[in-house]
């Protein structure tokens, strides 16, 4: 029998904490929305909605959120368990249409809320990196953001809601200034000092850093600037001794999945955002 959990910001830990992090790679995005609204929780203005049930046949746990207006987001959970947050995510709150998660999760959500053919609105790959392949040298280097680097920071990542996102994806008018200032953030400055990509760091979990977004306008692409960018973040980070670093790559471009594969990524599973 699945049956729902009580379950809050405050208690979150010790309802679903411990479920969600033996996969910290294929549930950072909740693990990591959870951790930015603990920390400030002023992050997302509209709160957060949570959702835990449990199968009491194997004692697994399966959790659904959402930070309005963005999407739900499921956990790595069984179809039987997923399809049960579905549903209940569903009661509770019909007016929210669009989950991201494991690719068989999300669908098995979807269906439990009543979607009869969702729609695909994206289709990733999550890769995770232990050991960095250096990649041939690129012309330029990395700096770390600054604070006045928040005006191109917020371009690019809004570029990248419109390229990258699902149609109707929000765009967060702070992430600029938040990156700019966060620490997390590297830019590579081509040879004559021009910014042409950038490389973020928006969560660490379970003490992996998750990569992303990486962004190069595009006239800047195919000089293996992401390539520097990524490869320096990621050195940064198995120097300070994370375990690895995480990050999603659209599946349908293969440029990109070869670019990080090149550099020691490999895939350990995909995700889905559907929409019905």
């Amino acid at each position: 029998m699945i049956h729902p959990l009580p379950i809050s910001l405050a208690t979150f830990e010790p309802v679903a904490g411990a479920a969600l992090r033996r996969e910290p790679v294929l549930n950072q995005v909740q693990l990591g929305i959870i951790e930015a609204m603990q920390a400030d929780p002023t992050r997302y203005p509209g709160g957060i909605r949570l959702v835990a049930m449990q199968d009491e046949s194997t004692g697994a746990i399966g959790l659904a959120s959402q930070t309005p207006p963005y999407k739900a987001v499921v956990s790595v959970a069984t179809a039987e368990l997923a399809h049960a947050l579905g549903r209940e995510f569903a009661a509770r709150f019909p007016e929210a249409r669009v989950v991201h998660g494991p690719d068989d999760a999300a669908r098995a959500f979807a269906h439990g809320a009543g979607a009869i053919d969702p729609a695909v609105a994206t289709d990733e790959a999550v890769f995770e990196l232990r050991a960095l392949t250096p990649p041939p040298p690129v012309a330029g280097r990395a700096r770390l953001a600054e604070p006045r680097d928040a005006e191109i920071l917020q371009t690019w990542c809004d570029a990248f809601t419109d390229e990258a996102q699902s149609a109707g994806t929000p765009k967060d008018p702070k992430a600029g200034a938040r990156m700019a200032n966060s620490g997390r953030t590297w830019i590579w400055l081509r040879a004559d000092g021009l910014p042409v990509s950038m490389a973020n760091n928006p969560r660490r979990v379970g003490g992996w850093w998750a990569i992303g977004p990486v962004y190069t306008p595009p006239e800047h692409r195919g000089h293996g600037y992401a390539s520097g960018v990524v490869a320096h973040a990621s050195g940064l980070a198995l120097a300070s001794g994370a375990p690895g670093c995480t990050l999603f790559t659209d599946l349908s471009n293969p440029i990109s999945n070869r670019i990080y594969e090149r550099l020691g990524y490999r895939r350990v599973g995909t995700c889905a955002t559907l929409k019905w």
